[in-house]
């Protein structure tokens, strides 16, 4: 979009959640659209029709219309939701000032931050549903751990909490990803967990012994599978797993 007439900058007006007409936001009666569509799209007042209210000398106002995204389905209301973060990032990288970001590495940046952020916030979304829904330690005679401990900011105090609801020779059913038993690839784990993996994965650590956790919490292992997921192509610092139980001491 360009800015027209010479003008310095754009003022982005923005209506919120109860929604407003395109009009109102610029204090104008007539306006075009000049980008998007009829969902979400921003407009300005017609050229050669004066200027919108409140306006500063030299600065074109813009609204942006958003209130149809969220109309109709939940289904899809909902991932506006997921989506956030990548939109404000991504408004963020159509109004800097191009003189500056002539290579457009601003805006690599810009949207490497958004997907990030989008990745983070929908893997969290979907762990803390799971852990909801899976509801792990119900009832107390047995105990579930379903990728869960990989992730938890310490597994000595959860596997501890998962102790105490447990009457003595309750089972503790457990199924993670866990560290690598070759030296190559636990140094990959440990090089992810010390770099992005967390931060993409809603804080999980492939490098943790959560077997070895899981005995010095006071559980006895009784039964161990060990097996990488999935079974072919090239291993990725998730792929170690083990899935067995364990018995209160």
């Amino acid at each position: 979009m360009e800015i027209p007439g010479g003008d310095r900058g754009v003022e982005l007006r923005i209506h919120g959640v109860s929604g407003a007409s395109a009009e109102t936001i610029v204090d104008h009666p007539i306006v075009v659209r000049v980008a998007g569509d009829g969902h979400a799209g921003f407009y300005r007042v017609r050229e050669g029709l004066g200027s919108a209210g409140g306006a500063t000398a030299g600065v074109v106002v813009e609204a942006y219309r958003w209130g149809t995204l969220t109309a109709g389905v939940a289904v899809r209301t909902a991932s506006m939701l997921v989506l956030l973060p990548f939109m404000l990032s991504n408004l963020a990288v159509w109004m800097r000032s191009t003189p500056v970001d002539r290579c457009g590495l601003l805006g690599g940046l810009c949207r490497l931050l958004a997907g990030s952020l989008t990745v983070a916030f929908t893997l969290a979304l979907v762990g803390v549903t799971m852990n909801l829904t899976g509801w792990q330690c119900v009832p107390y005679a047995e105990c579930r751990e379903s990728l869960v401990l990989c992730s938890v900011p310490d597994q000595a105090v959860a596997l501890g909490e998962a102790r105490r609801v447990l009457r003595p020779g309750g089972e503790l059913r457990f199924y993670e990803h866990v560290v690598a038993q070759t030296p190559g690839l636990r140094r990959a784990q440990r090089l992810a967990d010390a770099t992005l993996w967390p931060l993409f994965c809603a804080g999980c650590h492939t490098a943790r012994d959560t077997v070895a956790a899981i005995r010095a919490a006071g559980f006895e292992v009784t039964a161990l599978d060990r097996f990488r997921f999935p079974p072919t192509g090239l291993p990725a610092p998730a792929s170690p797993h083990v899935l067995g139980t364990a018995i209160r001491a």
